[in-house]
């Protein structure tokens, strides 16, 4: 019999799935998964933006020095996730985020100028807080 294996590299990574999450401490956290997929550890910063009638939250990466009211990437101790520290971000749009912690959030990948209309290049995650990822 002829074996095919494929050896199986993501050792201490917490989760496969390409989500973000948001902690009692009013960070965004950022799975590793969806890091690595969408090349995320080039980033160094995120803009965040909310939309309070949607309950969605915005981030866009960046990695412009000269982008006003970005806050920086953090990256995680074990694994390859990234984290957002955003206190004055949840405080400022009144977001609770005990309300919100332990859950997991699919984020939409959405074109800047062309889904949402925003005249810049580029991408933004949108994660609507009321849809949380199911547990399956």
């Amino acid at each position: 019999m002829n074996y095919n294996f494929i050896k199986y590299n993501d050792f201490n990574s917490r989760s496969v799935d390409k989500t973000m999450s948001i902690t009692r401490n009013n960070s965004l956290g950022i799975s590793a998964s969806l890091a690595d997929a969408d090349s995320l550890n080039k980033y160094t910063h995120a803009v965040l933006y909310f939309d309070p009638n949607a309950k969605s939250i915005g981030v866009k990466f960046t990695t412009n020095k000269a982008e006003s009211a970005k806050f920086a990437l953090t990256r995680a101790q074990v694994g390859k996730g990234l984290s957002i520290i955003a206190h004055s971000f949840f405080k400022k749009n009144k977001i609770v985020a005990d309300k919100y912690a332990g859950k997991k959030y699919l984020p939409k990948k959405l074109s800047l100028r062309s889904d949402l209309g925003i005249d810049e290049s580029g991408f933004m995650y949108v994660v609507d807080l009321e849809n949380e990822m199911s547990k399956e």
